[in-house]
């Protein structure tokens, strides 16, 4: 599942939810505000870099806020000149720390 994909994903997870689900995908704003991301996203369109928001704010006061932050990364070609032994197709695997941020949304 490409970064496109996932991101229509959590979107339809969490539609009428509380939760709230922005994405982030224009390439200039991801070089802007993301400049490491924006530098391992050389790949073609279908799996363009997502970043991905989700936001939750329970009733009444807010007393204290936590952020949590988990990677997701559906291809990495930042580092394909270096990555030597067929390590690159495992890549793929690498989104556990986002579905565990996705996974403790959906149970909030």
């Amino acid at each position: 599942m490409a970064a496109p994909r996932v991101a229509e994903y959590v979107q339809e997870l969490f539609k009428n939810s509380p939760v709230e689900v922005e994405v982030l995908s224009n390439v200039k704003v991801l070089e802007k505000e993301y400049p490491c991301l924006a530098a391992v996203n050389r790949c073609v369109p279908r799996h363009q870099a997502r970043v991905i928001k989700l936001q939750y704010r329970g009733e009444g006061p807010i007393q204290k806020t936590l952020m949590l932050v988990g990677k997701g990364i559906t291809y990495d070609t930042g580092g394909a000149d270096i990555k030597a032994g067929g390590f690159m197709a495992g890549m793929h695997r690498d989104k556990c720390g986002a579905a565990a941020v996705a996974g403790f949304f959906q149970v909030v």
